[in-house]
């Protein structure tokens, strides 16, 4: 029987790592009042006991438990830690810059972005400002500021379709990273820094129809519908809104 000092009231797999995230944050070394001695015990006794707690949990869990003591001790510090779905430690920050280019373009045929990766002594950044769309940014015609990335869906001065657009790229962006910070103790560590915005500082953000080329493949009315042969009993109705070249573009 394993004799447990630190854990004794868990009951589950979970308990278990809830416990032992607590006990780090008390106990690490780097934190204040932290001791080396007893996080050595911690991490001792956690180990022995990951694996019962393991196996126990696998009987029934839908999805079994595949990852190491060691995998869950690491992987975050503080309380607050988390990582977005697409999260990968070996993607670099130029690599996520990349991603969220390609995805602008695909998801945003219309608007113009600028994505761009800054590198410094403490880690890495990546700038997403939005510089164009078929629409206004904001609802006072503003054309350049900074974005609260945190307060985004409580922004008031952003026009409905940039809000929508701003909040769908913080969410990929995050999906791309990993947090561990707690600001009471004035620990930070993520994978990339981030910040948004509408315009940059040298250049502001423009109002700009969709080009030719890319309204180009959309189809007319005639075009979806086959409507030769109908009889409709408002045609006349159904020609004037059509207009004179007989489609009516959506």
């Amino acid at each position: 029987m394993i004799e447990m000092s630190w854990f004794s009231k868990v009951k589950t797999l979970e308990d278990l790592k809830k416990e032992y995230k607590k006990l780090a944050m008390q106990y690490h070394p780097d934190r204040p009042g932290g001791d080396t001695a007893k996080m050595q015990q911690i991490n001792g006794e956690y180990d022995r006991l990951f694996p019962a707690y393991q196996a126990i949990h696998n009987r029934t869990a839908a999805t079994p438990s595949q990852e190491t003591a060691a995998q869950t001790r690491s992987e975050f510090y503080t309380q607050n830690g988390w990582k977005g779905d697409n999260y990968h430690p070996d993607r670099s920050t130029a690599e996520v810059s990349k991603i969220l280019r390609e995805y602008a373009k695909r998801v945003y045929p219309d608007h113009k972005f600028s994505i761009t990766t800054h590198t410094f002594a403490g880690g890495s950044s990546i700038h997403v400002a939005l510089m164009a769309a078929p629409y206004e940014a904001f609802a006072d015609g503003k054309k350049q500021s900074s974005l609260n990335q945190y307060y985004l869906q409580e922004n008031t001065s952003l026009t409905p379709q940039a809000k929508k657009v701003m909040l769908d790229m913080n969410r990929v962006i995050n999906s791309y990273r990993r947090s561990d910070c707690d600001s009471m103790i004035d620990y930070f560590d993520v994978s990339f820094y981030y910040d948004l915005s509408i315009g940059r500082w040298n250049k502001p953000f423009e109002v700009k129809a969709p080009s030719a080329a890319k309204t180009a493949g959309r189809k007319t009315v005639s075009e979806v519908l086959d409507l030769s042969g109908a009889d409709f009993s408002m045609s006349g109705e159904l020609d004037e809104a059509m207009g004179e070249d007989g489609d009516l573009a959506i």
